[in-house]
């Protein structure tokens, strides 16, 4: 009888270990100045799904103390942690330990330093987040044009060279197995993507005289090689950092030309409607993250109030329901705000406010000191003398020309702080005039409130790209214009420096911005 009750305690005690929850825990370590203290949130996946949006954990964190974060939900995850405004990623792997040291004073990428399980694959993977896939991409298809076979063994080359270094981590047993493989969907997610955005811009928007059915067919056969190699609609793929671009980008192909006339498509979406054609467990968190990002970027694509009611009445049970609540709410209260602000500023324009500052206030649409243009005005300008007259009129402005797809530019965003502070010091404004192509606007919009890249920000015409090349004594095409390139301008818009030193070189710009 005893041996039954010994094996009875056994068994559950055994069955008890089984059920334990599979915990990932990450302690943050802050290291800086004494009594210092910062604001620590991290974003949770939303329905399976990455979230770098909305902050679902916050703690002060003071210097010298930790943080202790114990990660309980669904595998695959990644987390997006935001510290004072700069961020980084952490890859959940269940029943581990990660630890996190932060020094905020260190304005490069080694402000943070991961110890603990798999630290080598955190920090590689933090730093590959910076590094300019985009671009190495695109000079591949640029260096063989139209050359489709040979611009298909240059990506799969690329790729294989992408993902050694994780091998080489876990061949060193510095990574677990499981933790590579996470890794390299991660990168995959990226890279394909990155690589079906470009062939979606040869197939729609680059077309020329010379863009023929042949190309048609090869574009399309090759992106179905990069859809069969890496699926966009496996169940996890939204858990990935870059999941998201790389579903959308696969929707805008393979279900281009769908409209209302598909029984599945959902009208109260508009043209995201065709996501009804994704399957259950990722047309759920793409409605519901479509939802959410028509609020945080001010964006009226359709009726957000319908299509949150349709998105309710289907998933109930979204976790992306009480993020779009607490955003709608916040939007109903900016817009009575607003309301009242434009009631003072019509009343007010019609005696004080100049030409130029009506523009502003009028095209520009803002939150928290970033300013997107949102007109068709700025597409007509032709010059920078005819873009300080029309916005800035009476304004020094200092212009940082970039791309999100720059990693220099992006490196030169950790001295922004300081920038900042000494443009205020010398009342001169901020302005960005970013290469990104229109296609990829959303994006470009994305990674300037993610970034929080406060100032006014432009998606500037060729003709008026020519004339910064002109006045920059470019005379090589424009892809091959050096970036990031800055300009300062004075009141009357005329150009103090064409080659203004970096935010990097802070005490060149204080130098300059002191003498003129």
């Amino acid at each position: 009888m005893k041996k039954i009750i010994f094996i009875l305690i056994f068994l559950l005690v055994l069955l008890g270990a089984c059920q334990q929850p599979k915990e990932n825990k990450v302690i943050f370590n802050l290291y800086d100045k004494p009594n210092s203290t910062y604001f620590l949130s991290i974003a949770e996946p939303l329905d399976g799904a990455y979230n770098n949006k909305s902050a679902t954990f916050r703690q002060t964190i003071t210097d010298s103390s930790n943080v202790e974060f114990i990660y309980k939900k669904k595998y695959p995850a990644v987390i997006g942690v935001e510290i004072d405004g700069r961020k980084f990623s952490v890859i959940m792997s269940p029943n581990t330990t990660v630890y996190v040291d932060i020094y905020p004073e260190i304005l490069t990428n080694d402000w943070i330093a991961f110890r603990g399980d798999n630290a080598s694959g955190h920090k590689l993977f933090n730093i590959n987040l910076l590094k300019d896939f985009g671009m190495e991409i695109q000079n591949i298809f640029k260096e063989n044009r139209k050359n489709y076979p040979v611009i298909n063994e240059h990506i799969e080359n690329y790729i294989e060279a992408t993902l050694y270094p994780i091998d080489s981590l876990k061949n060193l047993k510095e990574i677990s197995s499981p933790f590579a493989k996470e890794i390299k969907k991660n990168w995959m997610a990226l890279l394909c993507s990155e690589v079906t955005m470009y062939y979606n811009y040869l197939y729609f928007a680059a077309r020329g005289d010379s863009f023929t059915e042949t190309d048609s067919i090869a574009i399309r056969s090759s992106q179905n090689k990069i859809f069969s190699s890496f699926s966009p609609l496996s169940s996890d793929i939204l858990a990935y950092v870059f999941g998201w671009f790389y579903l959308s980008s696969y929707t805008d192909m393979a279900y281009h030309g769908i409209d209302s006339s598909n029984e599945k498509y959902i009208p109260e979406f508009n043209s995201y409607g065709k996501f009804g054609l994704l399957p259950d467990n990722l047309q759920k968190p793409m409605l519901g993250r479509c939802i959410e990002l028509q609020y945080i970027f001010n964006i009226n694509e359709y009726d957000k109030i319908k299509a949150t009611a349709y998105f309710r009445k289907k998933y109930p049970d979204s976790d992306f329901l009480p993020v779009i609540d607490a955003l709608a709410a916040k939007y109903m209260q900016s817009q009575a705000n607003l309301s009242h602000e434009e009631a003072q500023f019509n009343t007010m324009s019609k005696e004080t406010l100049t030409p130029n500052e009506k523009i502003k206030n009028k095209v520009l649409s803002f939150d928290d000191g970033i300013y997107i243009d949102t007109s068709a005005i700025a597409t007509n300008i032709k010059t920078l003398k005819e873009l300080h007259e029309t916005y800035f009129k009476g304004e020094k402005i200092f212009i940082d020309l970039w791309a999100t797809w720059c990693n220099p530019c992006i490196q030169e965003f950790a001295y922004k702080e300081q920038l900042d502070s000494l443009l205020k010091l010398h009342n001169i404004t901020p302005v960005y005039l970013s290469l990104d192509n229109q296609m990829f606007k959303k994006k470009w919009e994305q990674f300037i409130y993610n970034n929080k890249l406060t100032g006014y920000h432009f998606l500037p015409s060729d003709t008026l790209i020519n004339d910064i090349r002109r006045i920059a004594n470019y005379s090589n095409p424009l892809s091959s214009m050096p970036i990031p390139h800055y300009i300062y301008m004075d009141k009357r818009g005329n150009i103090i420096e064409k080659n203004a030193p970096r935010p990097s070189k802070i005490k060149e710009l204080a130098d300059l911005f002191r003498k003129k």
